[in-house]
């Protein structure tokens, strides 16, 4: 760590034969003493906030702040611990003050680690640019990722002292906010006659950390179906929808759930026990 040099002058003086006499001081000259070997970085993600399986860019940027050159500088990735992130194969770029370096990082575990065998002379920035996916298996409590990496090297030569950059640069983002829904529609037969029964279900999925709001399903159904039951569980609620609270357009056949009048529909927010779920069936009897 460098080291600031402060310097004051004080002048005292007489005058007309007076004994106290008087004084003043200068200005504050501050002068900064490089350490002989020294190593700082910070590290910044593109973007502030992420789904699971968005990309992730982050960019670290290393520098010799002492006077004596640095080999085996070597970052050690954390990825977020825990499979947070997964480092995106071939996506990882060096710069040696924006020249373009041929290295490799290696995956181990959790970790991803880049290494320049050096040196790094004073003064010069290494900088690392890669992209990570974020985990599409994620659990939806985790409300934010901090990706933190260890920064060091060898002072002087290969085998010199090692040092490190301190504080280890971090960088975090924010889980978004948002619904994510997905929709099965199933049949509880796959044969029926004219007169028969038959039942749609759909199943609403939600992965977002938010409830689905203002829900509205479409479906056109067969010409020969005539709905007769049509009802929404939630949570183990079931609402059953009376005629004029969904519609069948008599042209096309679409069946709109809910209509304008009827109750609304949400599916609720994913959890650490899984996603969110509402059924939907709509039951009918086929017609001649």
């Amino acid at each position: 760590m460098s080291t600031t040099l402060n310097n004051q002058a004080l002048v005292s003086y007489y005058y007309n034969g007076e004994q106290s006499g008087g004084s003043a001081t200068s200005n504050m000259i501050s002068t900064t003493l490089l350490d002989q070997y020294s190593i700082s970085a910070v590290k910044n993600a593109l973007t502030p906030s992420f789904r699971p399986g968005q990309r992730v860019a982050y960019v670290i940027s290393v520098v010799n702040n002492g006077q004596g050159p640095l080999y085996n500088v070597t970052i050690a990735d954390n990825l977020g611990g825990a499979g947070a992130l997964i480092y995106l194969n071939n996506s990882m770029k060096v710069y040696l003050d924006g020249t373009q370096l041929s290295i490799s990082p290696v995956v181990s575990g959790n970790s991803l680690i880049t290494t320049m065998s050096g040196p790094l002379e004073s003064g010069q920035t290494l900088l690392l640019v890669y992209v990570a996916t974020v985990s599409s298996t994620l659990d939806s409590t985790v409300t934010s990722i901090t990706n933190a990496a260890a920064v060091s090297a060898n002072s002087g030569s290969v085998s010199g002292t090692v040092i490190t950059a301190a504080p280890s640069p971090a960088a975090t983002i924010r889980a978004e906010s948002y619904a994510q829904l997905s929709i099965y529609k199933q049949a509880d037969r796959a044969t029926v006659s004219v007169g028969g029964a038959l039942t749609y279900t759909f199943t609403l999925t939600n992965t977002g950390n938010e409830a689905a709001t203002g829900v509205v399903m479409t479906d056109a159904l067969p010409a020969s179906f005539v709905p007769t039951l049509v009802q929404l569980t939630v949570n183990g609620a079931t609402t059953t929808y009376a005629e004029g609270q969904y519609t069948t357009d008599p042209t096309t056949h679409v069946l709109t759930l809910p209509a304008s009048c009827g109750p609304s529909i949400s599916v609720p927010a994913a959890t650490e026990d899984g996603p969110g779920m509402a059924t939907i069936t709509v039951t009918g009897t086929i017609t001649g």
